[in-house]
């Protein structure tokens, strides 16, 4: 899905998309107060060539797997209840990396940014680079670790929804990952 702001390259503002799916979101201009929410997205997440600053994007109860997501350094994102499963988080190793906070959720298969914050996530062979702050979280999990389904991964599968074990609580005291927080995973 690509964002277009014609030529004016405006910000997007106060934008929400609820129960979509798709193989990735770009934005081609400044973003504002956007959400995403119950959301399954299929690739890359970011901002066409890294130029467009996000401040306060906020995605809420969303699965993403696959590519990367990639927003420039002074971007400020949270990603709340939610399963990251891909190759990087916030960017490949350039400049690319915002200002993300991480709350209750299951990051598996990924590079986490050192410009990142996570609190309360569970990191299944993944890695947090020097600088990022983690708080408690649960490090080196397995997938058996973590979800209460034998042979259940981080990867969307059509009708399955992991149940996570009930050890993983988060800020709000309930589960981690999509199927509890604020929203809920319901694609309905």
């Amino acid at each position: 899905l690509d964002l277009l702001n014609d030529s004016d390259r405006n910000p997007i503002t106060n934008f929400t998309v609820t129960k979509c799916r798709t193989s990735g979101f770009y934005f081609y201009m400044p973003s504002e107060n956007i959400q995403l929410q119950q959301c399954l997205i299929q690739g890359t997440l970011a901002s066409w060539s890294g130029n467009h600053v996000a401040t306060n994007f906020v995605m809420e109860n969303c699965w993403k797997e696959g590519s990367y997501i990639n927003f420039p350094a002074t971007s400020t994102i949270t990603i709340r209840n939610s399963i990251m499963h891909y190759r990087y988080i916030n960017g490949d190793g350039s400049n690319f990396n915002s200002m993300t906070t991480y709350e209750n959720c299951i990051i598996a298969n990924a590079t986490v940014s050192g410009n990142s914050s996570l609190d309360h996530c569970v990191l299944i062979s993944s890695t947090a680079a020097t600088g990022t702050t983690l708080t408690d979280c649960w490090t080196g999990m397995n997938y058996s670790d973590v979800f209460a389904e034998a042979g259940v991964t981080s990867a969307y599968v059509e009708g399955v929804v992991p149940t996570v074990q009930s050890q993983f609580v988060g800020t709000d005291n309930t589960l981690i990952g999509i199927t509890d927080g604020t929203l809920g995973w319901n694609t309905q």
